[in-house]
């Protein structure tokens, strides 16, 4: 496809391609230094491209991301868009804390729009870029810190459920196996 077109065309072998693919769509990965079976050199000019994997959204009961975006609405009324966005990562550095507003593009609610397009795309747009600024404000060591932390906290917490069941705790806080 596409994906391997662009990579040979960059010098890659064909099964870069395969890899790459894997790991953004079977692994759900989207953070590039984490695809480690992919040459380092390959990963930092895919880090350097500023693309983002896809965008998912979680529910309440997960404990951690590598980077949590978490929003509120203040007031949407179809010609207003106001919304609350906290970004914090697995390390707990707060990439932004900022309120957003804008205007709906009124050009979206034609009936036959001349581009379908979300009205408050601007706003969206806004919020992408400033993560991506924030992002680029971080060294590789401090993302790559915090991808150790999110594997650091799924170690503990698969230990956790590995001794769910296996310890039976008596009266005395005394373990038996």
């Amino acid at each position: 496809g596409d994906l391997e077109l662009a990579l040979v065309a960059a010098g890659q072998p064909r099964f870069r391609a395969a890899q790459l693919h894997a790991w953004l769509h079977k692994r759900g990965v989207a953070d590039f230094a984490a695809m480690t079976d992919l040459p380092g050199e390959l990963r930092e000019t895919l880090e350097g491209t500023g693309l983002w994997g896809a965008v998912r959204v979680i529910p309440a009961t997960v404990e951690v991301m590598d980077v949590m975006v978490a929003g509120r609405i203040v007031e949407s009324t179809g010609a207003k868009l106001e919304i609350e966005v906290k970004v914090t990562d697995a390390t707990g550095r707060e990439w932004l804390d900022r309120k957003y507003s804008g205007r709906a593009d009124t050009r979206a609610y034609k009936e036959v729009p001349v581009k379908p397009r979300d009205p408050f795309d601007n706003v969206y747009a806004t919020i992408a870029n400033d993560l991506l600024a924030a992002r680029n404000t971080l060294t590789r060591e401090q993302r790559e810190l915090c991808l150790q932390a999110v594997i650091a906290w799924e170690a503990r917490h698969l230990e956790s459920e590995a001794r769910t069941g296996y310890i039976d705790r008596g009266s005395k806080a005394e373990g038996e196996v």
